[in-house]
């Protein structure tokens, strides 16, 4: 089966979604499969290439978006929620070249392929909800306060201004809303990362269906924690620690005002964060932070935390940070929010915490410091909780789901049921 992966953004970025599609598109090559991936180029990164696993990666620089903008910013290039006129000729011509059986898209490249595809309807579409994509022009469902809605025009028009400015968001906001009417229902099936995701963008989907398949991790990650040797960051003592983005809705600002609430006595807090900070945190004593951090020294770090913190505030679609705990037998404390509650909430090794409070965080983490069945549960636990999660087990499902939507467009037979419809998971 030849597979066209469309995604905004790939590696050597960083990121959770970056990860999943490289590990996605590589085991699928490992199964057998004819893969591309058609990406946003990040400055400084070739148009094309073709990595050692054999997949063809295609990235694309003509962004209508980006040439309004005028330059890349950070090096991470963004796909706006509407269909992208440079990125859709990009997209037509390497459908053309590459004469795939479906297409798999993650995120708002999916309306540039859509439209690059016009009214051809007999070429199979599969999304993956990673986030809010379809329903939230922050994409966070978080207004910086709570949970909001994006039940009418007006809040979402609102939401985008509020994070894009006026002369951005007004047209942002419109075009995800219309989105609704024009794209969602092209697409055959969506996949989504967690059951609250999944129910979260369901009222946008045009009743399209939505399984439920989580998003992936390395199977080798055990292995690399094992044998990549620890960093010269790592503190020289036992330690607290958090990876993540250095952002306001990661909970970072409440993990300072926590730790700090834990005293001088505290072990010290390793902060390994990536991206743009959009908060100035004032870290107490005992705190290390380093940024983008290469992932095998992530795994390493994780190998000899004592605890592991994932503060969010916002609701967080998976939390693939708590399945790399678990992989190395780490206890989690998270706060209970979106999908992130759905994966600590099930690991031996988890705890969860109300979102937006360092007091009951920080209570909650000297508990954890002083009590030692939680990290004998992780350390019994913790491999065998992360191992659904690897994406030679991930990759089944998908595969699954690619090759019923490509037989329900009479390509290939039909194969033995094994997903889960999201109708059969309410309530979980």
């Amino acid at each position: 089966m030849k597979v066209l992966m469309v995604a905004d953004l790939y590696p050597p970025l960083i990121g959770g979604t970056e990860q999943y599609v490289q590990n996605l598109a590589r085991e699928l090559v490992h199964r057998g499969h004819d893969v591309a991936v058609a990406t946003m180029r990040p400055s400084g990164t070739p148009h094309t290439e073709v990595d050692e696993f054999g997949v063809r990666v295609y990235r694309i620089d003509q962004s209508w978006a980006l040439r309004v903008r005028g330059a890349y910013g950070s090096g991470r290039p963004h796909h706006p929620s509407v269909a992208d006129p440079g990125v859709t000729a990009a997209l037509r011509t390497i459908t053309a070249a590459e004469r795939p059986d479906v297409v798999y898209a993650q995120n708002w490249m999916l309306y540039s392929y859509l439209a690059a595809a016009g009214r051809q309807v007999d070429l199979p579409v599969l999304a993956c909800l990673h986030d809010y994509w379809p329903i939230c022009p922050a994409r966070s469902l978080f207004s910086g306060e709570r949970t909001c809605r994006h039940d009418t025009l007006s809040a979402t028009v609102r939401c985008a201004v509020r994070h894009y400015g006026p002369a951005k968001g007004v047209a942002l906001g419109l075009g995800l809303w219309d989105a609704r009417k024009r794209w969602h229902h092209r697409v055959d099936r969506y996949l989504a990362v967690s059951a609250f995701v999944a129910d979260a963008c369901q009222p946008a989907l045009a009743d399209r269906p939505v399984f439920v398949v989580p998003t992936c991790v390395s199977s080798d990650l055990v292995s690399v924690a094992a044998n990549t040797p620890a960093p010269d960051f790592l503190p020289d003592r036992p330690y607290l620690l958090y990876v993540g983005r250095l952002r306001t809705a990661k909970g970072v600002t409440v993990l300072a005002d926590a730790y700090r609430q834990l005293g001088p006595s505290a072990p010290p807090l390793l902060v390994l964060g990536a991206g743009e900070s959009d908060c100035d945190v004032r870290w107490p004593a005992n705190v290390r932070v380093v940024r983008d951090v290469p992932h095998d020294q992530v795994m390493a770090a994780w190998r000899d935390a004592l605890v592991g913190v994932i503060p969010s505030t916002y609701p967080e679609p998976f939390g693939q940070v708590a399945i790399e705990a678990m992989a190395t037998g780490t206890p989690v404390v998270a706060t209970a929010v979106g999908g992130l509650a759905e994966v600590v909430g099930r690991y031996p090794g988890g705890t969860l915490v109300p979102s937006g409070s360092p007091t009951a965080l920080a209570e909650t983490l000297r508990r954890a410091l002083n009590d030692p069945e939680p990290r004998v549960r992780a350390q019994e636990a913790g491999p065998a909780a992360a191992t659904p999660f690897f994406v030679s087990n991930v990759a089944e499902s998908v595969e699954y789901h690619l090759t019923e939507v490509v037989a329900k467009h009479g390509r290939l037979p039909r194969p033995r049921f094994r997903g889960i419809p999201r109708s059969a998971c309410r309530g979980n």
